[in-house]
């Protein structure tokens, strides 16, 4: 699973906890990783998978700065992994839910991948 050699590759550089999926209880600040597609290219040796990110923070510019730390983070991937030869930011976009006090920032990117 590609997901989980990305949150080995990001886990010492992002300065928050990584998680797969939503914590039972959440700190403060961290990042949820989600696989939501993948597509397999030529004969299966080369996969592009779609991973989301969701950033939380107790502010929404807290939520924005993790967000904007990640990002070049991911980029730098295929420099850090033999595995991975691209990185494609696909959107960031704004996730919160002000009313229930959760700030979010959400980036969806694809992952070219042996």
């Amino acid at each position: 699973m590609i997901e989980v050699e990305v949150l080995e590759l990001l886990k010492d550089d992002i300065g928050v906890d990584l998680y797969m999926e939503e914590p039972p209880k959440p700190p403060k600040q961290y990042i949820v990783f989600e696989r939501i597609a993948q597509s397999v290219e030529g004969r299966g040796f080369l996969y592009i998978t779609r991973l989301t990110t969701q950033s939380h923070a107790e502010s929404l510019y807290k939520a924005t700065a993790l967000n904007d730390k990640l990002i070049p983070l991911l980029l730098q991937l295929p420099d850090n992994s033999s595995n991975i030869t691209r990185v494609d930011i696909e959107s960031s976009v704004n996730y919160s839910d002000p009313a229930k006090k959760e700030y979010i920032m959400q980036c969806t990117f694809d992952i070219t991948h042996y």
